[in-house]
């Protein structure tokens, strides 16, 4: 989460109408800035992510609340990988900002996709995925059969059988693994500040003609 604000001390010598329009110029200024950087964070992650559910990550960034004139001298707009389904789903991305390791919570390891999906941008449907493939809970330590052609074969993966005949081969739908890493792909917090360095003083200029043209 970040907050983008700015505070005047002191205040600069104002005509009195600017004075009176400078609150409305940087609330505004703020409010362009991080939407800014919002967009720049989406284009992000496009670039470093297979992005399978656009709309979902675009909403994942949320920019909250926004800078209002009526806040005084210090003025902010807060922005947050929030993504949709709560605090349980915000780990989604975040943990691509600081990195690490992701190890197995329940399953003695992670079933990394392989041949599980059809494309590299296609989604796995809840029906393809390993919970769902009937395979008994627990240790697997030996070969277990599951539901479409499904096999289990401990410390190496999934397999499925396809074909019929001399054509008839498996194919690797999960490989087990231990561990994998986590890269800092998110760069959230890098990109809202890059954006900020680069717009900010754009957004104010034009922010500050705007609210001195609507001055009463």
């Amino acid at each position: 989460m970040i907050n983008l604000s700015i505070e005047i001390k002191p205040k600069p010598r104002l005509t009195k109408q600017a004075a009176k329009q400078m609150p409305f110029a940087l609330s505004l200024a703020i409010r362009s800035t991080a939407e800014d950087a919002r967009k720049a964070e989406y284009t992000r992650m496009g670039r470093v992510f297979t992005v399978r559910r656009p709309r979902w990550v675009f909403k994942s960034i949320k920019h909250k609340p926004q800078a209002s004139k009526r806040q005084g001298a210090d003025m902010h707009s807060k922005l947050a990988i929030d993504p949709p389904g709560g605090l349980k789903r915000a780990d989604i991305l975040a943990k691509f900002e600081r990195g690490g390791q992701k190890t197995a919570r329940q399953a003695p390891m992670l079933s990394v996709p392989i041949e599980a999906r059809r494309a590299k941008s296609g989604i796995i449907t809840r029906a393809n995925r390993p919970e769902a493939l009937g395979f008994p809970k627990g240790r697997r330590s030996t070969r277990q059969k599951g539901r479409k052609r499904t096999y289990l074969v401990p410390r190496v993966g999934i397999f499925q059988r396809v074909g019929k005949g001399k054509r008839a081969r498996s194919r690797l739908l999960y490989h087990f693994e231990r561990s994998v890493p986590i890269p800092k792909t998110l760069g959230f917090v890098a990109t809202v500040k890059k954006t900020v360095a680069q717009r900010f003083g754009h957004n104010f200029r034009a922010a500050f003609r705007r609210a001195m043209g609507t001055a009463r």
